[in-house]
């Protein structure tokens, strides 16, 4: 029988050399590289085959793919050599069929030193033909991160160390708190930097995480501590310090503790009312006075309020949306809010709230104390100045002065006067069987009648002759001038302006 099987390999091999049979494909010289499984998957820009220290705490098991063309036997054995960084280290005959288990080859824990090793093998198979493998190098990285200067202590902005981590700090701040990790010993793509921030000093409170990337070589590391996560860990020291895992697992020790304080509890803001300092009153409503008013009117933003320099404010001078209503920017004084002179009359008679609003430093918009403070506007009743018809004369009107088809009439200006005023005289007389009424207007105030303090003086106030005829000689004709104070939307009672009669006469 072993002269049958010595036949056949020999046969065999004399057809592998006849049909030009190799070992390996003509396409390549090489075989497929060793096989270790505990290699970590490549990341980009990171350390290439690497092995993670958990892998070199026993022997690292090295697996030997099977070449495609085996028929070892007594007479013509096969060979494998695997070699560690080009010297053998493990030489295997084979002289029946190979198995799985002989293809596993053990490296001890001497070998697995810091380093870049290559590892490769060699095959002769029963024909006499060798083979290479492609060669596989591996990264062994047993040396850790090394902490940069102090201890690795963080590096956090001066007015946290001074001042503490405040609402108002992280508010400013994007809510969030940074800290420099300073330069170590050797930064790497795929290291983790964990950080914490412990209530207690022996705490291991984790706050983040951060593994970099090639971006970061060669930057400052900056490390993000959450607003919220300082809040919810409440005010007083905290403990900020950090540990460094390579993509190894190798692991620095910890950085030097950063003890700080921390005040970050968002307390409600003191926003007392605002004032008015040229009206009577100190409690929830307070009154104001348009005749006995002098100079500007100036809302005033309470000393007691807490409002910082990066925050905008505004005051509120009525509900807004409704007519009359003003959201006033500060003045050129901090603090003072200058309310026009022009648009107080519209709010004659009325009650309205009166409150400010601040925009914070992180965008936030809060109100001055509910419920609002209120301004009651006394009613305002200029009776003068007295309406005129340009024709007439002191007492009388005589039909014969009107010497076109139309009588003009005039009136100057009142306190308070401004376009949103609507303007309406009422002329009122009778005619030889009954009472009579003619209405001119309603005119809108406009900007040269301001200027001019003249009602009219462009002659756009008239009554029709005609009209004027149909009044009895002799008879009295009555003006009365009336104002609305908000642009005709609501009218006064009773005229509000000056009045006077003239004797009608030929």
């Amino acid at each position: 029988m072993k002269s049958v099987r010595r036949f056949w390999v020999r046969f065999q091999a004399w057809v592998d050399r006849l049909f030009g049979r190799r070992l390996v494909e003509r396409r390549s010289e090489d075989l497929a590289p060793p096989i270790v499984e505990a290699m970590l998957e490549d990341i980009a820009d990171g350390q290439p085959n690497l092995l993670p220290v958990d892998a070199l705490v026993g022997p690292l098991r090295v697996e030997i793919p099977m070449w495609p063309i085996s028929l070892p036997s007594e007479d013509d054995p096969e060979t494998l050599t695997f070699y560690w960084n080009g010297v053998v280290h493990t030489a295997r005959t084979f002289t029946s069929k190979v198995l799985p288990a002989d293809l596993i080859i053990e490296v001890g824990t001497e070998y697995l030193l810091h380093g870049r090793p290559t590892l490769h093998y060699e095959v002769q198979i029963y024909n006499g033909e060798t083979g290479r493998s492609k060669v596989l190098q591996l990264t062994i990285d047993r040396e850790p991160p090394a902490l940069g200067g102090d201890e690795g202590m963080l590096v956090f902005p001066d007015e946290v160390l001074n001042n503490g981590v405040t609402a108002q700090y992280l508010a400013l701040n994007g809510d969030k708190l940074e800290a420099l990790v300073p330069d170590y010993k050797v930064l790497a793509v795929g290291d983790t930097i964990t950080y914490f921030w412990n209530r207690k000093l022996n705490d291991e409170e984790y706050a983040g995480e951060r593994t970099l990337n090639l971006a970061d070589i060669g930057q400052p590391v900056k490390l993000v501590f959450d607003g919220q996560m300082i809040r919810d860990r409440e005010d007083g020291v905290r403990y900020a310090y950090y540990r460094i895992k390579d993509r190894a697992g190798n692991q620095s020790p910890r950085a030097r503790i950063v003890d700080l304080d921390v005040a970050a509890e968002i307390v409600p803001r003191q926003l007392p009312w605002p004032e008015l300092p040229k009206a009577s009153g100190t409690g929830a409503t307070l009154t104001l006075d348009l005749k006995a008013l002098t100079g500007d009117l100036f809302g005033v933003l309470p000393e007691e309020a807490e409002v910082y320099p990066q925050d905008t404010l505004v005051l509120q001078w009525g509900e807004p949306g409704e007519l009359g209503s003003l959201t006033l920017e500060e003045s050129e004084v901090k603090g003072q809010f200058l309310i026009p002179r022009d648009k107080l009359a519209m709010q004659s008679g009325k009650t309205l709230p009166f409150y400010y609003q601040v925009t914070t430093f992180d965008g936030q918009v809060v109100e001055s104390v509910t419920p609002h403070r209120q301004v009651r506007v006394l009613a305002f009743a200029p009776y003068y100045p007295i309406p005129q018809i340009n024709e007439a004369e002191v007492g009388y009107l005589k039909l014969s002065d009107v010497i076109t088809d139309e009588a003009h009439l005039r009136i100057g200006t009142w306190a308070y006067v401004s376009m949103d005023h609507v303007l309406r005289i009422d002329l009122k007389g009778i005619d030889p069987t009954k009472p009579v009424t003619f209405e001119v207007g309603p005119h809108q105030v406009n900007e040269n009648e301001i200027r001019d303090r003249l009602i009219g003086g462009d002659d756009t106030l008239v009554v029709p002759k005609s009209w004027l005829q149909t009044l009895k000689l002799g008879s009295r004709l009555q003006l009365f001038a009336t104002v609305s104070f908000d642009g005709g939307h609501t009218w006064p009672s009773a005229p509000n302006l000056g009045s006077q009669d003239l004797e009608v006469l030929p």
